[in-house]
């Protein structure tokens, strides 16, 4: 066996251990320390009194939490429960303030995690999976595509970042299919 096929068989065989609860946790875990990497980006260039963390530790950190979560994803695409704990449980938190506030820095966070989630793994792989990409857009698109249907005017901020969150997620789609077809060859 490769190093990278024995790592394949370590991780499946060690999914047993885990309960929905610790993937659960997990899930809080990494979205939460996102939204304060996020959070602290945004604040960084807009406060004068505050604590310095260099930018590109921050930015690094974001980018590693977005990895480990897609990579993870993927892992658990054959394990029911332990993927619904994980990738649904994520994509109902974030949706929510996704369709309700995409403007905020919360609703930004989430549409980067949750376009992360499905769409990039470290070393370029598929991401968290098909299964994982379709259950981001089934409950991310319907609700950003009904406020720019139902839009009459005002609000020209919320339909600026629901009109980035549509691009981002359309990016995901993309960067899936071409990780997809650099792997079939």
């Amino acid at each position: 066996l490769g190093k990278e096929e024995s790592q394949d068989n370590t991780s499946s065989s060690s999914l047993h251990l885990l309960t929905t609860k610790m993937v659960t946790n997990v899930a809080n875990v990494l979205m939460k320390t996102h939204e304060q990497c996020i959070q602290n980006l945004s604040s960084s260039s807009s406060s004068s009194k505050r604590i310095y963390i260099k930018p590109t530790t921050t930015t690094t950190l974001a980018h590693e939490i977005r990895i480990f979560a897609s990579s993870f994803a993927s892992v658990l695409e054959n394990q029911k429960e332990l993927w619904k704990s994980f990738v649904v449980h994520t994509i109902q938190t974030l949706s929510l303030s996704i369709s309700s506030s995409p403007q905020t820095i919360h609703g930004r966070a989430s549409t980067v995690f949750l376009s992360s989630l499905s769409a990039t793994k470290g070393g370029g792989g598929g991401g968290g999976g098909e299964r994982t990409l379709r259950h981001v857009l089934n409950h991310t698109l319907p609700s950003l595509l009904a406020f720019l249907e139902e839009y009459s005017g005002g609000e020209e901020q919320k339909v600026t970042a629901v009109c980035l969150a549509l691009g981002t997620f359309f990016a995901s789609v993309s960067a899936f299919c071409e990780c997809k077809r650099v792997e079939m060859g």
